[in-house]
């Protein structure tokens, strides 16, 4: 296991170098020639209005009609799959989970490991197997949660606030984008000279 964050570590600060190699030559850029990447920003920095996107998504869809009129194969669906799902979970005790777990060298570790796994999709496949029954034989018994729990959130507000145009980058003069990219040259040696080592 150890293994894996030692390699995850790597790949992490390898990833990191790079990154602060390309912020490093944007703060060179903006060291040496504010004025051509401002007017470079002013090209390229074009407005995309993404609320007709967002409005299809923000739209109510009611399939309450549609579940209860095939509750019979919804149920049936829902309590096979869970069904399924135990049986090959109990065909898994006998030390089957542990081909699908991460292996940890201490064994105390992994048998809790393997125990709370085990446990939580038995539960898990427990319940689905409950609903099933419910939504087969009584989906009316499902109306009075589908009431407390299908409310309609309105998310046009903050959309809106996150959809709207920001134009500080626009303002700053070429003199204080110099000082910025000293700022950001500054910044990007000081973690590419703590993340070399693990790329060369």
């Amino acid at each position: 296991m150890a293994n894996y964050y030692i390699e995850f570590y790597k790949i992490f600060m390898a990833s990191l170098f790079w990154l602060a190699t390309l912020t490093f030559l944007t703060g060179l850029l903006m060291l040496l020639v504010p004025v051509w990447v401002q007017r470079t920003s002013e090209r390229v920095n074009v407005w995309i209005d993404t609320s007709v996107w967002f409005k299809k998504l923000d739209e109510q869809k009611h399939f309450e009609r549609l579940f209860y009129r095939h509750h019979i194969v919804m149920g049936l669906a829902i309590v096979l799959g869970s069904l399924y799902s135990l049986w090959f979970l109990w065909r898994l005790q006998d030390r089957g989970l542990a081909l699908l777990l991460p292996a940890i060298e201490n064994r105390v570790l992994q048998e809790i490991l393997e125990a709370s796994v085990l446990i939580m999709l038995q539960l898990g496949n427990l319940l689905a197997l409950l609903v099933g029954l419910v939504v087969l034989l009584r989906p009316s018994l499902l109306k009075v949660l589908e009431t407390w729990s299908n409310r309609w959130v309105d998310t046009e507000k903050t959309i809106k606030t996150l959809d709207s145009r920001l134009d500080l980058t626009d303002k700053i003069k070429p003199e204080h984008l110099r000082l910025f990219g000293l700022l950001v040259v500054i910044g990007s040696l000081f973690i590419m000279t703590n993340t070399w080592m693990m790329v060369f």
